[in-house]
């Protein structure tokens, strides 16, 4: 008998927006211009295998650990993809005039398409705002498990954000969602958890195996979207469309609070800030305001202050004012 898994759900913690403001404004202060014009991109990650969710197959109940993934975890067409739309993203961008600060979600595929991006933009010579903190630092104990060395991988200049991270509890939810999970790792997983759990996670799987073609084509987070509602049923932790919508309002909060620390710094250039994520957060917001939830693998969302309590978010030439 397989070993089985110990379950023990508890309430996800968020931290704090002022606590997420205060560490991510730091690195900007004494950066910018009064007159700059301050703006933030929010970039979803690249094509990928979801590898990091299979290699955990056998220890799923395993916290989730930034520094325990594989890396890049991009397929190879999302390598190609990444490296073609960082090209063609600053090409629109002027390293004389603007100087750019990234940030990303702590998952493997997030960090190595902001990894991508940043290699581009130094090949470019854009200046890069190296923050004092990535949040990917190894520990001592990191180094001796082998763990990968995220903080390293991107030289230190990609910092980690909570706000733009899943921050999963755990794999056992996360390994619902994804639509082509092998029947075999199905079954693997099944096997290893305890009798209760392992009867709602085959209901939360047969739910996302019997999806149409056209919702599993979309990828994770068009599963995600569509089914959220009926998992959490089964699963309380797992975030809803009206949860997933309130984090990315934070997420426009966040990026409008870094642009006011950069005007009141007082920049020669203009702060362009760089946010690597995921559809998850953003698909509730384009439905609403757009009509459709797509986003496509690097597709980027432009962000811009309109007003004090005002955002402009623009998606392939459109706009749409959110009140923050």
């Amino acid at each position: 008998m397989p070993e089985q898994f110990v379950y023990r759900p508890e309430p996800q913690v968020e931290k704090p927006l002022d606590e997420e403001k205060k560490k991510e404004g730091e690195e900007v202060e004494n950066e910018t211009n009064e007159d700059g014009q301050h703006s933030a991109s929010y970039i979803r990650h690249s094509a990928s295998n979801y590898d990091t969710y299979v290699m955990q197959k056998d220890r799923l109940d395993k916290k989730f650990d930034p520094r325990d993934q594989k890396f890049p975890d991009l397929s190879s067409k999302g390598l190609e993809l990444a490296e073609n739309k960082a090209e063609e993203f600053f090409r629109n961008l002027d390293p004389e005039k603007d100087v750019l600060f990234f940030a990303s979600s702590n998952e493997a595929r997030t960090l190595a398409t902001a990894n991508i991006y940043r290699q581009e933009a130094e090949r470019r010579g854009f200046e890069i705002i190296k923050p004092t903190k990535t949040n990917l630092e190894q520990s001592p104990e990191d180094k001796e498990a082998g763990k990968t060395d995220l903080h390293e991988e991107t030289d230190g200049y990609v910092r980690m954000s909570s706000m733009l991270s899943l921050n999963p509890r755990d794999y056992i939810e996360h390994s619902i969602f994804v639509a082509g999970l092998p029947q075999f790792i199905q079954d693997s997983i099944a096997d290893r958890l305890p009798e209760e759990l392992r009867v709602k996670w085959r209901q939360a799987r047969e739910i996302i195996n019997n999806a149409p073609a056209d919702v599993k084509k979309g990828g994770f987070g068009e599963v995600y979207h569509r089914y959220a509602d009926q998992i959490k049923e089964l699963f309380p932790n797992v975030r809803n469309a009206e949860q997933m919508e309130k984090r990315f309002q934070n997420i426009l909060k966040l990026a409008k609070w870094g642009m006011d620390k950069a005007k009141e710094a007082g920049l020669e250039k203009n702060l362009k800030i760089l946010g690597f994520g995921h559809e998850n957060y953003a698909s509730p917001v384009l439905e609403k305001y757009f009509g459709d939830r797509d986003m496509a693998n690097c597709e980027a969302l432009g962000i811009e202050a309109v007003s004090e309590d005002e955002m402009s978010l623009e998606r392939r030439g459109e706009k749409a004012e959110i009140s923050l």
